[in-house]
């Protein structure tokens, strides 16, 4: 597994009951399921159980930190896994998002297509990025987002899926963006490739687990070791994010 160095919060979702996401990495960082996300057992899941998503007002609610959302963060990674029931429907599916419309990063689903976004108000040079990829299946997936930034400017903004980069483009430091944070839903605000959108909704409907965040650029080494550090337990995981990667 990749190193714990600069880990923020590891979810592994196994609690199987409460209303509470444990933070494993410290314990700082715990998420709220709210309006009534579900637990699953341990066979709809990578590991150990996970969380469902009703597909209508689910949302886990992660509080604004310095950590995240509060100042300006050079590097990140944020990394998960997720099953859509149908990912080809034509609505929006948020799985993670954090900032508003000004700023922030997200994944979602729209049409059978994958979407990475980053955008940033034009600041240290970085406009906004939506990167995406094909996917209609339900299957098990792995997603991560890394942000590479060091230097504040210059930097890069790179997708993978299931441990395979699938798509970069240049980017900077993300500045303060303190918008709220949600799991399978927008919480609050977000921006999608075709525009901003406020208020609460755009909800998720299947299963997330071992959500993760770092604040540092995880290499394509590390990446690729959160997904084949679980292949051995996945229940069904589909055939792309067992390839050789490891």
């Amino acid at each position: 597994s990749p190193a714990t160095t600069n880990q923020v919060i590891h979810y592994s979702f196994n609690e199987g009951s409460g209303t509470t996401a444990i933070d494993t990495i410290g314990g700082d960082h715990n998420g709220s399921l709210a309006n009534g996300v579900s637990w699953s057992s341990v066979n709809d899941s990578i590991a150990g159980g996970a969380v469902r998503f009703d597909g209508v007002n689910d949302v886990i609610q992660i509080a604004d930190s310095s950590d995240i959302n509060v100042g300006t963060q050079p590097e990140r990674t944020i990394a998960f896994w997720f099953r859509a029931d149908d990912a080809s429907k034509t609505a929006t599916q948020v799985l993670y998002e954090e900032g508003g419309g000004t700023r922030g990063l997200n994944f979602y689903l729209e049409a059978g297509t994958l979407y990475f976004g980053g955008w940033n108000n034009n600041e240290n040079g970085w406009g906004e990025s939506y990167l995406s990829t094909p996917l209609s299946d339900d299957e098990w997936h792995h997603v991560a987002i890394v942000l590479d930034a060091p230097e504040t400017t210059n930097g890069n903004f790179i997708a993978y899926l299931d441990g395979f980069e699938v798509a970069r483009s240049p980017a900077a430091a993300i500045n303060n963006h303190t918008g709220d944070i949600g799991i399978g839903a927008k919480n609050d605000s977000t921006r999608y490739h075709d525009g901003s959108s406020s208020g609460d909704g755009n909800h998720f409907e299947g299963w997330i687990d071992e959500f993760q965040l770092w604040n540092r650029a995880l290499p394509a080494e590390e990446i690729g070791q959160l997904v084949s550090v679980l292949q051995e337990v996945g229940p069904e995981l589909s055939i792309s994010s067992t390839r050789e990667g490891k």
